[in-house]
């Protein structure tokens, strides 16, 4: 008999922390009234999808190309992606260890299918992307978090890594990878070269799997972006992209995973990866197309991301300076990506919880932020810094409010 105790066990773990106030803003906007939204990191809202991408994938459905394609991704499609990571990184990515996804999510998932499962778990930073906890979790691993550095700009915490290592050695807890996200989501911090290696140090010591999400690789402020496959060279190492924030494409819903290593346990994971992208079939063929034309046409998209790069940083920039002006509000200045991740005093702001702070953010104000418990880390928000200024000034003078109490 169907019942609510038909669900699955898993399901108490599928929560997502950056659209877990929708039916409260829902609700405020049928009453008529406007909620200034700072909540999501889509880009294509503000700056929409390069005509170029959107024309390559119209040309691709056009001419037929709307047949199941080749399960681990279109061949024209991980050509690009290899040629790619040779002009930047001088990283010779073979096109067999490549697969198309949908999205980084669904690289996640394979991942997690493949490694994770009773007294399993992996190795992350704190704070994190709320949506791989649960993802983790429903294939039976656990999470084993290190802190960062608020202060030095969220900077990883090598003692502290080292120190959790240990501590879920000791548990039991067999951990199977070492998960980075630079440029990070929320803080908009980015590790440099230094600091990479001493991670991929640690995760070579440890015998882990080094997994690096660069979905924002391309959107950095200041100086030049070092990728994992860059130092971190002779140890195994899968690597996450996609066209969602560097091309301004995230409802294509295509993303990527290379697979590096020579060793027989890359071999398997590899293995693993052919079966489940056999098994869901194939990734959008005509959003592949247009992604051999966002990576290969470099002119195009070298225009674009200079000026959005450019007009982001003047509007991150703003909402950093106009947040660390609020009584009670310290925020650190981000070096790359679309997020901010002020902390809030709440003693001062009489909210027990930066939930509590955020729903009345939402109530009082008409503001849509997210908790950064959602991220792993209480006592903060994380902030979109991709609209308008007119729009983060809004959001800046309700948050403002709300601290006055």
């Amino acid at each position: 008999m169907f019942s609510h105790e038909t669900l699955s066990p898993r399901m108490e773990y599928v929560q997502y922390a950056i659209r877990e106030l929708f039916p409260v803003a829902e609700r405020i906007e049928k009453s008529g009234v406007k909620v200034t939204r700072v909540n999501v990191g889509d880009p294509v809202p503000y700056f929409g999808t390069p005509k170029y991408i959107l024309d390559a994938m119209a040309k691709a459905a056009h001419e037929g190309k709307t047949s199941y394609g080749r399960p681990p991704g279109e061949t024209p499609f991980l050509s690009a992606i290899a040629n790619r990571y040779k002009r930047l990184y001088n990283f010779d990515a073979g096109q067999d260890s490549i697969f198309a996804t949908y999205g980084v999510s669904e690289a996640i998932q394979f991942l997690n299918a493949s490694l994770m499962g009773e007294g399993r778990g992996c190795a992350m930073f704190s704070p994190y992307y709320p949506a791989y906890i649960p993802q983790l979790r429903i294939y039976g691993g656990e999470p084993c978090f290190s802190t960062c550095d608020e202060e030095r700009g969220w900077a990883p915490d090598f003692d502290d890594l080292k120190k959790q290592l240990k501590k879920a050695k000791e548990a039991g807890t067999d951990l199977k990878y070492l998960h980075v996200i630079n440029p990070c989501n929320p803080t908009g911090a980015v590790w440099g070269k230094k600091q990479l290696e001493e991670i991929a140090a640690i995760a070579k010591d440890e015998e882990l799997l080094l997994v690096s999400d660069e979905i924002y690789d391309e959107m950095i402020f200041d100086g030049k972006f070092t990728s994992m496959c860059q130092v971190a060279t002779g140890q195994p190492l899968v690597v996450l992209n996609g066209l969602s924030k560097n091309w301004c494409a995230t409802g294509l819903r295509l993303g990527w995973a290379i697979l590096h290593g020579k060793d027989a346990h890359m071999g398997t994971l590899r293995d693993a990866f052919v079966r489940l992208s056999s098994v869901r079939l194939c990734a959008s063929v005509p959003a592949q197309y247009a992604g051999v034309e966002a990576l290969n046409n470099e002119k195009a998209h070298s225009e674009f991301i200079k000026g959005f790069n450019k007009e982001v940083k003047n509007r991150s920039d703003f909402c950093w300076k106009r947040l660390n002006e609020i009584p009670g509000i310290s925020c650190q200045r981000a070096k790359g990506a679309f997020y901010l991740f002020p902390k809030i005093d709440l003693k001062l702001s009489g909210c027990r919880t930066d939930k509590e702070f955020i729903l009345k953010l939402l109530e009082k104000e008409h503001v849509w932020a997210v908790q950064g418990s959602g991220f792993g880390v209480g006592g903060h928000l994380r902030i979109v810094t991709l609209p308008p200024l007119e729009t983060l000034e809004t959001a800046c003078a309700g948050i403002a409010r709300l601290m006055k109490g």
